[in-house]
C-alpha cells in the first residue's frame, strides 16, 4: 500500500505542474460539462441533464468548485485527482496478475508518462479510474466467489457509465466474462462441494447482482432518455454515433440542414446543444443487416485506420519507438502457470474493447483509445520486470538480485522522472491559441450585448466557443450548418437567430462555402454588417445582422 501511496503522491504533483505550467487548451467537450456544472450548483436540472454528456463529471466538478473556487479550476483538479487515483487499482490489479516487481515498475510508467492528456480531456480521466476499479474489483469477484462484489463490479461499471457511456462496452465484456466463468465452475464443481442446484442458483444471484449494481447507477439516467426522447437504448451517444456515422453520408453530414415535425435543425444542434435529442431514423441493428455486405470492409478498413493513428500518433511518441514493442512483446508473453495465464488473458481482453469497438463508429476517435493508456503501462511495467528476470537467471548466484531490486527501482523511476520534469519545463502556454481564446472573449461580450433577450445566434463551433465566453446557454447558439449561404442565411431566419458570426475555419474544407463573407464591403439579401475585427492571430471575425428576424421585440 506504502508503494502505491508514494506514486499516487508523485503522480498528484507532476500532472499538477503541468497544468499550472503548460495551461493547455480547453477541450470543447469540456466547456458542456462545465456548462452542466454550473446548472447543477443553480439547481436548474432541466439543464443540467444531457444526454450526450452524462452527470457524473458535472457533479464532480460542482463539487470540486467548493474547493477550487472557480469551474475551470475544479474541472482541471478533478482531472489530475482521477487520473493520480488510477495508480491504485493499476497497481492491484499488476500485483495480483503479475506480481510486485510489475506493480511497481507499471506504477512508474503510469504516475511519470502521458500526464499531458490529464489536462485536455477531462472525463476520460474520470472514466479511466471507474473502468480499472471495475477490473479490478471483477477480478476480486471471480476470484472469492463472493455475490457482493459482482454487485460492487456492476455499481462501479454503472458509474464509468455515467462519467463516460463508452465504458458499457467494458460492463458487457466483463457480464459476458462472469457468465462464462460461472457456467464453467457449474459444470466442474464436484457435487461433495456444493450440489448443482445451489451452484446455479449462486451464479444467477452472482449475475442478477452485477445487473442490479450497474442498473441502480444508470437505470433513471436512461429512463430520463426515454421520457425526454421516446426512445429506449441502453447507450443513447453510441446509438446517435452510430447511426451518424453508417448512415449520414457525407462526412460533415451531421452539420447539414434537415427537418422534422420540431421543424429546421441541424443533427450537430439535436446532439452537443440538447443532448441526443434527436429523432434519428434506423437502429443499429438494422444498419448493420441492410449493409452485411459492404459493412465488413468498411470495419477493418477503419480498424486499420484506427491503429495506425494510435500506434503512429500516441505510442511511438510515448517511449524509444526501438523500446517500447520490445517492451510489449516482452510483457505480452504468456505466464508459466495455468492460473497465471487465464489472469493475464482476463485482463487483455479489455484492451480489446477500443481496438474493435470504435471501428464501428469511425477511424478518427484515436481519444477513446486513451482508455488503453493504464493498460499499456501494465505492459510495458512487465516487460521491465521480465527483463529483471532474465537477468537474475543469467547471473544466477553470482549476484543478490534482491539487494538490487530496491536500487534499480529507484534508479529507473528517477530516469523516469528526470523525463517528466524536463517535458514540464519545456512546456509553455499558447500564446497563440491564448491570444484568440481572449480575442474571441471580447468578441463574445460585445454580442452578449447585441442579442435581445429571447433571441439567437448562429456561429461556428470551434475553439472555445462564443456561447461559452460569453456567459450563455448554449441553446442560444445555433450551430453553423456547412451549406451555401442563401441556404444558412434562410435556416438562420428559421431558427430565429438574429447574429451570424463567422471566421475562417481551423479545420480544411469546412465552411468554405461562406468565405465570402469575410470580403470587405460584401453585401447579402438581408444580411447587415455590424462588426468586423482582425485577431491577433491575423483572423478576420465579422458579425452580421439578419434584419428578417424579429425575436425579442
Amino acid at each position: 500500500m506504502i508503494y502505491a501511496v508514494i506514486f499516487f503522491t508523485v503522480a498528484l504533483l507532476v500532472r499538477s505542474a503541468y497544468v499550472l505550467k503548460a495551461a493547455p487548451q480547453f477541450d470543447m467537450d469540456n466547456e458542456r460539462y462545465i456548462f452542466l456544472a454550473r446548472a447543477l450548483s443553480a439547481g436548474d436540472f432541466r439543464q443540467a441533464v444531457h444526454f450526450h454528456y452524462p452527470p457524473l463529471l458535472p457533479l464532480a466538478i460542482a463539487l470540486g468548485k467548493l474547493l477550487a473556487g472557480n469551474f475551470e479550476s475544479a474541472s482541471r483538479a478533478v482531472a489530475v485527482l482521477a487520473s493520480s487515483l488510477t495508480i491504485f487499482p493499476v497497481y492491484y490489479i499488476a500485483r495480483w496478475i503479475f506480481g510486485r516487481k510489475t506493480a511497481l515498475m507499471a506504477c512508474s510508467f503510469l504516475a511519470l508518462r502521458f500526464f499531458s492528456l490529464t489536462s485536455f480531456y477531462l472525463a476520460e480521466q474520470l472514466a479511466n479510474l471507474l473502468i480499472y476499479l471495475g477490473i479490478l474489483s471483477g477480478l476480486l469477484a471471480l476470484k472469492k466467489k463472493n455475490g457482493r462484489l459482482f454487485f460492487v463490479s456492476g455499481l462501479i461499471y454503472g458509474l464509468g457509465f455515467l462519467a463516460k457511456p463508452e465504458a458499457e462496452a467494458y460492463f458487457l465484456l466483463f457480464l459476458i466474462i462472469a457468465a462464462a466463468v460461472l457456467s464453467w465452475r457449474i459444470r466442474t464443481t464436484s457435487g461433495e462441494q456444493a450440489p448443482k442446484p445451489q451452484r446455479f442458483r449462486s451464479a444467477a444471484l452472482a449475475l442478477l447482482g452485477l445487473l442490479a449494481g450497474y442498473f441502480l447507477a444508470a437505470a433513471p439516467y436512461l429512463a430520463a432518455y426515454h421520457r425526454t426522447t421516446g426512445i429506449f437504448s441502453f447507450n443513447p451517444k453510441a446509438r446517435t454515433l452510430f447511426i451518424l456515422h453508417n448512415l449520414y453520408i457525407p462526412r460533415y453530414a451531421q452539420y447539414s440542414i434537415q427537418q422534422d415535425e420540431k421543424g429546421f435543425f441541424t443533427p450537430a444542434q439535436r446532439i452537443y446543444m440538447e443532448g441526443d435529442e434527436i429523432p434519428l431514423k434506423g437502429s443499429p441493428l438494422l444498419i448493420l443487416w441492410n449493409n452485411r455486405d459492404s459493412f465488413p470492409k468498411i470495419y477493418f478498413r477503419r480498424l486499420g485506420l484506427s491503429l495506425r493513428h494510435i500506434v503512429a500518433g500516441y505510442y511511438l511518441q510515448s517511449i524509444a519507438p526501438w523500446l517500447w514493442p520490445v517492451l510489449m512483446l516482452v510483457g505480452l508473453w504468456p505466464g508459466r502457470t495455468r492460473e497465471s495465464r487465464l489472469r493475464e488473458f482476463y485482463l487483455h481482453l479489455f484492451a480489446l474493447v477500443p481496438i474493435f469497438s470504435v471501428p464501428l463508429f469511425s477511424a478518427e476517435f484515436p481519444r477513446f483509445y486513451f482508455s488503453m493508456t493504464p493498460w499499456f503501462m501494465l505492459v510495458m511495467g512487465r516487460g521491465v520486470a521480465r527483463f529483471g528476470e532474465m537477468f537474475t537467471r543469467l547471473a544466477g548466484k553470482r549476484v543478490k538480485t534482491r539487494r538490487l531490486a530496491g536500487p534499480v527501482l529507484a534508479i529507473f523511476s528517477a530516469a523516469l522522472l528526470g523525463f517528466a520534469v524536463r517535458d514540464i519545463k519545456s512546456a509553455r502556454p499558447e500564446k497563440a491559441y491564448w491570444d484568440e481564446v481572449n480575442y474571441r472573449r471580447e468578441l463574445a461580450q460585445k454580442l452578449k450585448q447585441l442579442l435581445p433577450p429571447g433571441c439567437r445566434f448562429m456561429a461556428e463551433l470551434e475553439n472555445q466557443s462564443l456561447w461559452y465566453l460569453a456567459g450563455l446557454a448554449p441553446a442560444r447558439q445555433e450551430i453553423l450548418p456547412m451549406d451555401e449561404l442563401e441556404r444558412v442565411v434562410i435556416f438562420a431566419i428559421q431558427t430565429g437567430c438574429k447574429y451570424l458570426v463567422f471566421h475562417p475555419s481551423i479545420y480544411p474544407g469546412r465552411y468554405q462555402e461562406l468565405n465570402s463573407l469575410l470580403e470587405p464591403g460584401f453585401s447579402f439579401p438581408h444580411l447587415k454588417p455590424v462588426f468586423r475585427g482582425t485577431s491577433p492571430g491575423g483572423n478576420v471575425y465579422v458579425i452580421y445582422e439578419i434584419d428578417e428576424v424579429k425575436c425579442g421585440r
